[in-house]
């Protein structure tokens, strides 16, 4: 709740429980995006698809994949390096998720969007 939303993920990477570790992380994953922290809370979401899978995680992980991509796109956030990291997630995850088209579609439009701005992104699908 202070801003710092790296402390709170570091705080999820370092834990050795894995039960507390969960609990963290699917309060973060909601708080994060409640907060607008959309990169982590697409990390987040990410991580718990692969200890949940459920439709309301793959839907919150795309929810945050988008709310990255329009912080970039309004000017809000300028780390390029954050959509990166969101394309490789998604394209990790493609084969897994229902919505597999949708996510391929949302990756060819944030790789297109990025390539227009001078940003050549990387996946490992195509």
């Amino acid at each position: 709740m202070n801003d710092k939303p790296e402390l709170a993920w570091t705080m999820y990477i370092s834990s050795d429980h894995s039960m507390i570790a969960f609990k963290i992380l699917s309060f973060i994953a909601h708080e994060f995006y409640r907060m607008g922290f959309y990169y982590f809370a697409f990390k987040s979401f990410l991580h718990l698809e692969k200890f949940s899978p459920s439709i309301e995680n793959g839907n919150a992980k795309i929810a945050s994949a988008t709310g990255v991509f329009l912080k970039l796109a309004s000017g809000k956030d300028n780390d390029y390096e954050k959509l990166q990291d969101v394309i490789n997630g998604l394209a990790d995850s493609v084969s897994s998720t229902y919505q597999s088209e949708e996510v391929l579609k949302m990756i060819k439009t944030f790789m297109k969007w990025g390539k227009e701005k001078g940003y050549n992104f990387t996946d490992n699908i195509y």
